[in-house]
């Protein structure tokens, strides 16, 4: 980091958040809950078995957000940080393709601006689910590229 580092904070939030992933490192069980040598009620099973999805989840998540914060700690050193790959993808330059202080604050490892997260999130539940016809169609080569307003209708 450069002592102008206009990022500097972000960067002490991702370094802190990849050590606090690396100490997490998937511990958390549920115990003894309902288990009783193999007996115990149909209740009993169903907590067990939704406390183990729940945990499931989380690591899940706790990967996926360890992955996120790799990939921006790459993007400082390759002096790419904070800027959205959905506008570099388009063909914007640099200079175009920040992503706004405001969303780093919240989201230190964020790879897209607001828009183009929310084109890649439609994209990726639309191949995910084609049932929800309120989804609107983005095609996956970005051959339709919605606008802000688009978005917002479709979403709001």
């Amino acid at each position: 980091m450069t002592p102008n580092n206009p990022y500097k904070k972000q960067h002490e939030r991702l370094f802190a958040l990849e050590a606090e992933l690396a100490q997490s490192n998937g511990t958390a069980t549920v115990g003894n809950l309902g288990d009783h040598g193999g007996e115990g009620d149909v209740a009993d099973l169903a907590l067990q078995e939704s406390a183990l999805e729940m945990i499931g989840r989380d690591h899940e998540a706790r990967e996926e957000q360890r992955a996120a914060v790799a990939v921006a700690i790459e993007k400082i050193a390759d002096n790419t940080y904070g800027l959205c790959e959905g506008c570099l993808a388009e063909g914007k330059s640099k200079g175009k393709s920040k992503i706004p202080k405001a969303r780093l604050n919240a989201l230190p490892y964020a790879r897209n601006c607001a828009p183009c997260q929310t084109k890649e999130e439609l994209r990726s539940k639309q191949a995910g689910n084609d049932n929800d016809d309120w989804y609107p169609q983005v095609a996956a080569d970005n051959s339709h590229t919605m606008s802000t307003e688009e978005l917002r209708a479709h979403v709001i």
